[in-house]
């Protein structure tokens, strides 16, 4: 479940400013999509950056957990952190990547596994 609440905690301020940005360039009945892509480059940027050079985002921290390589417990790098971000952000597929945690034994999701990470608590 801390999985899900440190998602939830990541996602809910991208998910706020989509929803203001897009309502701004909706009153104008052009550009509904520009909100998204807005949100999705902020996301992009925000999620893989502060996982591979911290381990965590803000969500994760507040929650007292961090993102580690199954392997060696260490903050995952550029490469195993790109995969798993792109993973998640598949649409259709992303709600089976996070369920897939509630009963994988290690609380991994799928992207979790094909990228050999995991979620551990720091506190």
């Amino acid at each position: 479940m801390i999985a899900i609440a440190a998602a939830l905690t990541t996602f809910l301020p991208f998910w706020v400013l989509d929803r203001l940005v897009t309502s701004y360039w909706d009153a104008s009945g052009a550009f509904a999509s520009v909100g998204m892509l807005v949100s999705l480059a902020v996301w992009i940027s925000y999620v893989p950056f502060m996982h591979a050079t911290r381990g965590q985002t803000f969500g994760k921290r507040l929650l007292g957990t961090r993102l580690a390589s199954l392997a060696s417990g260490e903050k995952p790098g550029w490469g195993t952190v790109l995969l798993r971000e792109f993973l998640g952000l598949i649409p259709y597929f992303s709600a089976v990547v996070y369920a897939w945690l509630l009963w994988d034994r290690n609380r991994q999701g799928l992207h979790d596994k094909a990228a050999d990470t995991v979620v551990v608590r720091t506190r």
